[in-house]
């Protein structure tokens, strides 16, 4: 399996507490989407904790629907400095989330 990693680096004119906020809330993750997929959140609830999954609603032109929720698995919660996070999807087979993909 091989492991692609991407990276970007970007000053911003903010205190580390004032960004992480925005990504803590995914209420706000729509105005900082680079695709303008991200639709808002299904449940308005910040994230507080590493293993906490919170849903977005999308929408992607050639989804078979348009519009669809991402379910998205919290790995890393260490105020104010470090967050990260997993998508995910619901198996067609089984019904359970899976996660999997871009961290």
């Amino acid at each position: 399996m091989t492991h692609e990693c991407i990276s970007a680096t970007a000053r911003v004119e903010a205190s580390a507490a004032s960004v992480f906020a925005v990504l803590a809330d995914p209420s706000q993750h729509r105005a900082i989407d680079g695709t303008g997929r991200v639709r808002g959140p299904v449940e308005p609830v910040p994230i507080t904790a590493a293993g906490q999954i919170f849903r977005v609603g999308m929408f992607h032109e050639r989804h078979p629907d348009g519009t669809y929720e991402m379910a998205n698995l919290v790995l890393d919660f260490v105020p104010p400095h470090v967050i990260s996070w997993k998508p995910g999807h619901r198996s067609a087979g089984t019904g359970d989330l899976e996660f999997g993909g871009w961290t």
